[in-house]
């Protein structure tokens, strides 16, 4: 993984700032564990518009092929809420939930730093959101795959996530 993390690294720094989510993070300071703030403010209207389609899209898949302990952690995290989520405020009502919380990143840590978040109740998850562009696909996990995609997963795998 971390090779792959070095050439997105790089590649994404070769596009536009225009073109690149990730752009308004790049000057973020980064902690030792790889963490950063979200700067929940910072997110344009066309982001958590965004983050409202792919909301809309991919719950309507669930509906009928997730179980219901993951849809039923969706709707105690208030995912569905409009807009992208703040950190701050999800980790406070998943930690009251599973004991866990989310940090936000610039994007996919090494695999020690992974590891030791997951070890101490920490699920990182990326702050960018996919442009436009990258909808339906995109190499690497940004906040909605992190967050709508792993993050309702911990009711039932913390004891998992927190001692591989």
């Amino acid at each position: 993984m971390t090779a792959w993390y070095l050439n997105m690294s790089t590649s994404a720094q070769m596009r536009p700032p225009d073109c690149d989510p990730k752009a308004r993070f790049r000057s973020a300071r980064r902690r030792p564990d790889f963490t950063i703030d979200q700067n929940w403010s910072a997110y344009s209207a066309a982001e958590h518009n965004r983050w409202d389609r792919l909301f809309k899209r991919s719950h309507g898949v669930l509906r009928n092929r997730a179980c219901d302990e993951f849809l039923g952690m969706m709707e105690k995290l208030e995912l569905s809420k409009s807009g992208i989520p703040d950190m701050e405020k999800l980790s406070e009502r998943l930690a009251k939930l599973t004991g866990w919380r989310v940090v936000p990143v610039l994007e996919l840590v090494p695999d020690d730093i992974f590891f030791d978040h997951l070890a101490n109740r920490r699920f990182p998850a990326g702050a960018f959101i996919r442009s436009e562009a990258e909808l339906d696909y995109l190499q690497e996990p940004d906040i909605f795959h992190d967050v709508f995609g792993h993050v309702p997963t911990s009711v039932g795998l913390t004891t998992f996530y927190s001692t591989i």
